[in-house]
């Protein structure tokens, strides 16, 4: 009984925990709360690696993904903005306004190159990026059609 038990790694969250993923690659988990945390933890350790706060009155995070190989981070949001992060240092790569209403859910392709967006109003958008180069800071996503 004792193997089935789980290991606490986060508690006291000053609001709800609507997003989290894990690491492909290595292992750390990314939580977020309706507070406008964002952690990211090591698992193995139990510590906080890296945090960042958004401004939840305009920037409620709502669901996460990391990418396949753990690149970039998805975060969706309350008010239908999505935004990829550099994984490591939280800072902003791209930032898509996919509509008004909150995104429920987001997930990669298995090569990485579509993210698509579900949102509260029935509509699931698929974005497709583009590489330039390799480097993170050229990044481009461009959807086949804007929801209506």
């Amino acid at each position: 009984a004792e193997n089935r038990r789980g290991t606490l790694l986060l508690q006291g969250s000053s609001d709800e925990v609507h997003g989290m993923a894990a690491h492909p690659a290595r292992l750390e988990i990314a939580v977020a709360s309706y507070s406008g945390a964002l952690q990211i933890w090591d698992v193995d350790a139990k510590v906080l690696l890296n945090g960042r706060d958004f401004d939840a009155s305009r920037l409620r995070p709502r669901c996460l993904a990391y990418d396949p190989n753990g690149n970039y981070l998805a975060v969706g949001f309350t008010s239908g903005t999505v935004k990829l992060l550099d994984p490591s240092t939280l800072e902003d790569i791209a930032t898509f306004k996919t509509c008004k209403d909150p995104i429920l859910d987001l997930c990669f392709s298995g090569e990485g190159d579509y993210l698509a967006v579900a949102d509260a109003d029935h509509h699931v958008v698929l974005w497709q990026l583009e590489y330039r180069g390799g480097d993170a800071d050229e990044l481009s996503a461009s959807a086949a059609e804007e929801p209506p």
